[in-house]
């Protein structure tokens, strides 16, 4: 009963305070009381009181108006969202982040700065504004968010960038102030709160081109939506229209019933992104997202941690460890939880079988890469032989010129699109590689298509991907110099267009001979 009085009364102090400091709502209420004052003189009290009722009816109805057309924008500003609140049974900590060993130490590390903000501003300073996460999709940004909320004791609050998108303007920017909004009171429970934003780049693209952060679609109201939710975000962000003020008021009136007061909630605000290329320079300038982690797939040792985490959460036979790792470089945690606690268990409960296999979470992962087997039934025996020769083709190229390398999968059922396809990996995790890679690279994407040339006496459809590959890494090769100069636009000069050009006529010719070698 003391908290509920304390509350309400926080408001009335509130008002005061606010009278108490603004001028311009001091002169507004004074000149009001003064024209009562006239009319009571001149007209008198009934007449005053008659011209009060019919301006207070006025008034009502024009509230009654703007209070509908509010309640439907708040209504059409209400996004879904994600709270983790300590002491809930459901709650991660950084002991079931698997796989990145070192990432978890940094984030453990963290975690004293969520529970020292006070000894940041005993000496004088202030705690940090923003972690900002960027990563492949799957990598686990919102799990290690989640994690570290769990370890540090502190609430969470997340939400999709997207979900601050809208189609009347204005709108977005009430869904940044209510999300804000709520992470601060959640700070106010329970000390810290963790305002995560995934995909925050669709939010935060940068405003100097057409994107997210400049605006999308033109409201019904007319006009561009413009940056509005961005430009709020980072207000918010600099600590601009925070609710101080009213935490003032609520302690002033908790310490009239004897409460403890509610201390200043530390608010960190971090963002997600697998496009950190394109968020907007004021969203990570320093000060703002300015403390920068890469969330990167796992390497061997952490592959096999996340595979043993997840194996063990279902029956299973035995299982190779050491195959799986070698064939998955690469890989992210989420894809590993996908293959071996839903798609593996899927397709050993299809067949009959109450436990998973080796060779159930290989297929898992091979279908995440090319999709659902579907053998065509009437492929006439020249196209067998051709997907045979072109697949083959691939497989003897990367077996002679990337020793780097082995070859995972080979199959000639058709998945996706492709008719057949081969699976390489890397038999090590590799960070960096020389640039002679990437010309082998190119000669075994020409392979199938070789291969098709010197074993059928003919080119055949079906290497348009490959050829695409083939584009892709010379340009790549073109912006390293390899063909003079440097690159400057999307497309190489007419110079470089005519190394380029001879460049691939040998790669061809390399490749054909290597084809014919081991025909």
């Amino acid at each position: 009963m003391r908290t509920w009085l304390a509350g309400k009364l926080a408001y009335i102090v509130y008002i005061y305070r606010f009278f108490k400091r603004n001028k311009v709502a001091r002169g507004i209420l004074l000149n009001l009381l003064v024209i009562l004052l006239i009319l009571r003189l001149a007209v008198g009290m009934e007449t005053t009181i008659r011209i009060v009722a019919m301006g207070a009816q006025l008034l009502f109805g024009m509230a009654f108006m703007i209070i509908q057309f509010a309640a439907i924008f708040l209504f059409m500003a209400r996004s879904k969202t994600i709270t983790v609140l300590p002491g809930e049974t459901s709650v991660l900590t950084l002991d079931d982040y698997k796989g990145q060993p070192v990432l978890v130490d940094t984030m453990r590390a963290w975690v004293r700065v969520l529970q020292g903000d006070t000894a940041f501003k005993e000496m004088g300073g202030e705690p940090p504004s923003g972690l900002l996460l960027s990563g492949a999709p799957g990598t686990g940004k919102t799990y290690l968010m989640k994690c570290l909320a769990g370890t540090a004791d502190i609430a969470l609050h997340g939400i999709e960038g997207s979900s601050f998108r809208a189609m009347f303007m204005g709108v977005d920017v009430l869904k940044v102030l209510g999300f804000v909004g709520k992470a601060r009171n959640l700070a106010l429970e329970h000390g810290a709160c963790i305002a995560y934003i995934d995909e925050i780049d669709a939010i935060g693209q940068s405003r100097g081109g057409m994107g997210a952060g400049q605006g999308q679609a033109v409201g019904m109201m007319g006009g561009m939506m413009g940056s509005g939710a961005l430009t709020s975000l980072l207000a918010q962000i600099s600590g601009i229209g925070d609710e101080r003020p009213m935490t003032t008021a609520r302690n002033i009136t908790r310490s009239w019933f004897g409460l403890s007061p509610l201390k200043e909630g530390y608010v960190l605000f971090a963002g997600g992104t697998n496009r950190p290329e394109v968020l907007d320079p004021a969203l990570i300038r320093p000060g703002r997202l300015d403390k920068k982690i890469a969330v990167d797939p796992p390497d061997g040792h952490g592959r096999r941690e996340v595979f043993e985490y997840y194996i063990a959460k279902v029956k299973h036979e035995e299982i190779d460890l050491d195959a799986l790792v070698g064939s998955t470089q690469g890989i992210t945690p989420a894809a590993i939880e996908v293959a071996v606690q839903r798609d593996a268990v899927r397709m050993a409960w299809m067949e009959g079988r109450k436990q998973i296999n080796f060779r159930d979470i290989a297929a898992s992962i091979i279908e995440q890469h090319m999709g659902l087997p579907n053998e065509i039934s009437d492929l006439p025996e020249d196209q067998k032989w051709q997907v045979a020769v072109h697949e083959a083709g691939h497989a003897i190229a990367l077996h002679t010129l990337r020793p780097d390398m082995r070859i995972a999968f080979v199959s000639t059922i058709r998945r996706g699109g492709a008719l057949g396809f081969m699976y390489p990996v890397m038999k090590e995790t590799t960070y960096a590689l020389p640039l002679k890679s990437v010309i082998a690279d190119i000669r075994v994407s020409l392979a199938g298509d070789v291969a098709s040339n010197v074993i059928l006496g003919e080119r055949w459809t079906g290497a348009a991907t490959d050829l695409e590959h083939v584009r892709q890494r010379v340009l790549y090769l073109a912006w390293h110099g390899v063909f003079g100069g440097i690159m400057l636009g999307s497309e190489p000069t007419k110079e470089q267009g005519e190394k380029i050009q001879k460049f691939i006529d040998e790669q061809w010719e390399h490749t054909r001979r290597l084809v014919m070698a081991n025909e």
